[in-house]
């Protein structure tokens, strides 16, 4: 089993394979990353995920979600199987959406550390066509699930379509992304001390989300590409986590930590 410990952990990458989202989630401000993120390359390519993963320390943790539905890009399994065979521990957060049941059997065995599956709600918060192939791959989850695997919904209660095959789920809190979304839970922090998620601090190696073209800016909460680091194409890892930094944007995060304690 590959899962780390902040002590011996490397950084934390997380990936976003494509931009923009094919899905249009409440909670996910893409029209301020359409606006934001101005480079015509809009896909991961396998050979520049190589490029890059192969930069960042051993013992890493790479995480597959940050903008995008990391299965829209169909080289998506094969980037979860390289960075499995280099050590690092491999998460991922997923509407299924672009995952089919052949390619999910190529990863199903490996050791997760995270494998989160966003279920359609009540309300409509979450974005997933509901088709007979969704319905199939799901039950297919549901019978032989992952390591680490965790269901979620967002708003109301989980969609009628799917209650009866996930008995285990819980309702996550839509924020409002760090004020980038006019409704959602407000937070402000003017003390904040510490990141309360992985991407910050959590070791010397440090972490951020890497970008289709190379660019990698602070954290998943970043849609207005602001907190910009450098280029993991051109740039070493080293060079990149000097940038790693507190910024405003942290002070509006749910995640933050203030006084010693998570608000």
């Amino acid at each position: 089993m590959i899962r780390f410990t902040e002590v011996d952990m490397g950084a934390f990458l997380e990936i976003s394979t494509s931009i923009p989202c094919i899905l249009n989630c409440f909670y996910c401000p893409q029209n301020v990353l359409k606006e934001s993120y101005r480079s015509t390359i809009k896909e991961l390519s396998y050979d520049n995920f190589i490029l890059a993963i192969d930069k960042i320390p051993q013992k890493s943790v790479v995480t597959w979600s940050a903008f995008n539905e990391p299965f829209q890009n169909n080289d998506t399994i094969d980037m979860i199987l390289y960075a499995y065979k280099k050590g690092h521990c491999v998460q991922v957060n997923t509407t299924l959406v672009g995952l089919t049941l052949e390619k999910y059997r190529r990863i199903k065995d490996l050791p997760f550390g995270h494998f989160g599956i966003h279920l359609p709600d009540t309300e409509g918060k979450t974005v997933i066509p509901l088709t007979d192939q969704y319905l199939e791959l799901l039950e297919y989850i549901v019978d032989d699930p992952p390591q680490g695997v965790n269901f979620s919904y967002h708003e109301g209660k989980a969609h009628s379509a799917i209650s009866h095959l996930v008995k285990d789920s819980h309702k996550l809190i839509i924020h409002n992304r760090c004020g980038l979304l006019k409704e959602g839970r407000r937070d402000d922090h003017p003390n904040v001390v510490k990141c309360g998620q992985q991407f910050l601090f959590t070791n010397v190696d440090g972490g951020c989300v890497l970008l289709p073209n190379g660019d990698c800016v602070t954290c998943c909460q970043s849609f207005n590409m602001k907190e910009y680091l450098g280029n993991l194409f051109v740039q070493s890892w080293d060079e990149i986590k000097e940038k790693i930094k507190l910024t405003d944007m942290c002070r509006l995060c749910r995640y933050a930590i203030e006084d010693g304690k998570k608000k």
